[in-house]
């Protein structure tokens, strides 16, 4: 009789623990699961904010390789540009030895002059002494005109050079503006990374704290659970024994 009542009593007593770890087994959960959700809503976050930054890196990437084809584009026809200017350089050194050698200063003027001069000996009367020396001055002009075709080539050449230098100049300046453009803008992602990594960082220290946390209870809960069912199962057990001694 008095095994019976001793068993009673720890029944009641195992009851009451049992009771008491099912609340706390019931807090331990909504903690647990409390930071899971927060866990897994601060891991989206963060594989979001990762995501961004890859896409910036792969932007930054991809913008260098485009930096380089720029400054190497810009530098090509930078270059070409300055050995046009020397292309030209040396005709106009050219030309001047040209001119001093053949004694032609204005080849339009002794062109117009020509012209005058055979228009007139065709159209008026001149003497015998008067036509020879007409005649020997067109020679003298139809000379220079001749000799003049050297120079009007390397007018020509230095006109077509400095077409040439326009559109290089045109061309190295767009290079240069669209380089130049590219550099702004990789500074302003660049910047964009830093601060985006930054917050990646902090994300990353809200998912570590809300991962040990979950841990943490899971732990605990865990724990208790087993405390749980050794209580329950040492319940069921002096139940077993009362209800054998009552079938007695």
């Amino acid at each position: 009789m008095e095994d019976k009542k001793e068993i009673i009593a720890r029944l009641g007593s195992l009851n009451t623990e049992i009771n008491a770890l099912e609340e706390q087994l019931n807090k331990l959960h909504k903690e647990k699961e409390k930071w899971y959700s927060e866990k897994e809503k601060i891991r989206t976050e963060f594989l979001a904010k990762v995501n961004e930054l890859r896409a910036i890196k792969k932007f930054l990437d991809e913008s260098k390789t485009n930096r380089i084809k720029l400054r190497t584009g810009r530098d090509d026809y930078n270059k070409k540009f300055r050995e046009l200017i020397d292309k030209i350089r040396e005709l106009r050194k050219k030309k001047i030895e040209l001119i001093k050698k053949l004694d032609v200063r204005d080849v339009d003027l002794i062109r117009k002059q020509l012209e005058r001069l055979e228009e007139k000996f065709e159209t008026e009367a001149y003497s015998y002494d008067k036509e020879k020396k007409v005649m020997e001055k067109i020679k003298a002009l139809s000379k220079k005109v001749k000799d003049s075709i050297e120079i009007n080539k390397i007018d020509d050449e230095i006109k077509r050079l400095n077409d040439e230098i326009t559109l290089n100049k045109k061309i190295a300046d767009e290079f240069h503006k669209q380089f130049n453009d590219r550099i702004t803008l990789d500074k302003q992602k660049y910047d964009e990374f830093i601060n985006l990594s930054k917050i990646v960082s902090e994300i990353k220290k809200k998912q570590d704290e809300a991962y040990n946390n979950f841990k943490k209870f899971k732990e605990e809960f865990s724990n208790l659970n087993k405390q749980f069912k050794d209580k329950l199962n040492e319940y069921r057990s002096f139940d077993s024994i009362l209800r054998s001694i009552k079938q007695e």
